[in-house]
């Protein structure tokens, strides 16, 4: 059916119908007269019911596409917060890690204090000791009191030297557990029951077909083995614990996080995760 638009001299037209209609007297004029204006004005209603379809279909298609547009808005916004939230556990689990490492280091310089108290004891009794008994100690020769200083400097220096070995030796470990870590990468944001009658394995696996169909098409990808990081002593956040997947190839493990690099967001069952190189814990 042909769309009709009025123009503006069809409207002028009609409007003219409608005036001659109403200034002309009903009883001068012919029956012939009366049914062409009468013609005419339904035509014209005709038509104005035909622009207003027209005007009303193009409100209701740019009604949809705004609704669309919202919607597009909406599942940016939905697929924004979702990777907000995932960033958010990662923190959680980061500070949950930090909270331990304090709790340990507050429970050493607890006993160190402790420590330091009961020396402070024991030489308060000693001094108590001579004041009772009344002995003075007079005349200690310059020689003595400079060998004492002396050995006071020599085990401050062996202190200085001895915690500098101590941070030599921890610089090394972090080395070798990264090196021992060198084929491992961290899944964040599975939860816990997911590994359920599939392993660890399995969930990495489930992963590379969800996010990179391509990939896991390629043969040679070998899991030597995947598990949970331990219990946290903090057992009050609800966050889920990372896995850990150990790779039998380096170049696996590269191929993997490049992928997952140049993809905009991960998703495991739609929820989102995020893919990282295991590191230990002084690195990150």
């Amino acid at each position: 059916m042909t769309k009709r638009k009025n123009s503006p001299q069809k409207n002028l037209q009609e409007i003219t119908t409608a005036n001659e209609l109403i200034k002309k007297d009903l009883n001068n004029i012919t029956e012939s007269e009366f049914r062409i204006i009468v013609i005419k004005l339904i035509a014209g209603l005709e038509n104005s019911i035909q622009d207003s379809r027209e005007s009303l279909a193009t409100e209701i298609k740019g009604l949809r596409n705004s609704h669309e547009e919202l919607k597009n808005a909406l599942n940016e916004m939905h697929n924004k917060m979702e990777t907000t939230t995932a960033r958010l556990e990662e923190a959680e689990e980061r500070i949950g890690e930090l909270e331990d490492k304090v709790m340990e280091k507050e429970e050493a310089e607890k006993k160190r204090d402790k420590k330091i108290q009961e020396y402070e004891g024991k030489i308060r009794e000693l001094s108590d000791t001579l004041k009772r008994n009344n002995i003075r100690i007079i005349g200690i020769p310059e020689e003595r009191i400079g060998e004492l200083e002396e050995k006071v400097m020599e085990k401050e220096e062996a202190e200085k030297k001895r915690d500098k070995k101590i941070q030599e030796y921890e610089g090394k470990i972090r080395e070798l557990s990264d090196t021992l870590k060198r084929n491992n990468i961290r899944i964040i944001g599975i939860a816990e029951e997911e590994e359920r009658g599939k392993g660890a394995e399995g969930v990495l696996e489930e992963i590379i077909a969800e996010n990179f169909p391509e990939l896991g098409k390629e043969k040679g990808i070998e899991i030597q083995e995947a598990q949970r990081t331990p219990f946290r002593r903090n057992l009050n956040r609800s966050s889920a614990r990372h896995i850990i997947v150990k790779l039998a190839k380096y170049k696996d493990k590269e191929k993997i996080l490049k992928a997952a690099r140049g993809k905009r967001a991960l998703t495991y069952k739609g929820r989102p995760i995020r893919l990282v190189t295991d590191l230990s814990f002084e690195t990150w």
